[in-house]
């Protein structure tokens, strides 16, 4: 299991970390874990508030700062969620707005009067037909994107309770 610790002060590592034979905490076993555990964090400056991901080893004092709750972790799961949510709404709506920008072209090409032009001119026909082939694979980019967008979401999910029974 892996805990998630914020560092109240500059002793929390120290109280956190059981010196070695030489006092140095840096020297510890439980120090070099703690490093590989936390990559992102510059131990030299380790600042109040920093969030640690602590190894379950009893090297380790928790109770020298705050270990942080499952409320933290949800909170990170839920805004992972609501912000994959809300791109793939952008996105779904930018299709949207597509397939009715669609149909309006459509419902003007099918007018007498386009009719009547595209019947005599060569060039303006080929131009609605390469526009129509547009149309079509934005539509099938639509659909796949859809699907993408599903699995991503479903992926998200599998990935936040894989590590929710990490954190809690």
């Amino acid at each position: 299991m892996i805990r998630m610790f914020q560092v109240k002060n500059q002793d929390s590592l120290r109280k956190l970390l059981k010196a070695g034979a030489s006092g140095d905490v840096n020297a510890t076993p439980a120090f070099e874990r703690l490093q590989k555990l936390n990559p992102h964090v510059d131990f030299a400056t380790l600042k109040p508030g920093t969030v640690l991901l602590l190894p379950d080893i009893p090297d380790l004092d928790p109770d020298s700062g705050e270990t942080i709750a499952g409320e933290a972790f949800d909170g990170l799961a839920g805004d992972a969620a609501a912000g994959l949510k809300a791109a793939s709404a952008r996105v779904r709506a930018g299709f949207a707005s597509r397939e009715a920008e669609r149909k309006e072209v459509s419902a003007v090409l099918k007018s007498a009067a386009i009719k009547r032009l595209m019947e005599t001119d060569e060039v303006l026909r080929k131009q609605v037909s390469d526009a129509d082939a547009r149309f079509k694979a934005d539509q099938k980019e639509a659909t796949e994107t859809q699907a993408v967008l599903e699995a991503a979401e479903a992926a998200l999910a599998a990935e936040i309770g894989v590590l929710g029974k990490l954190f809690k």
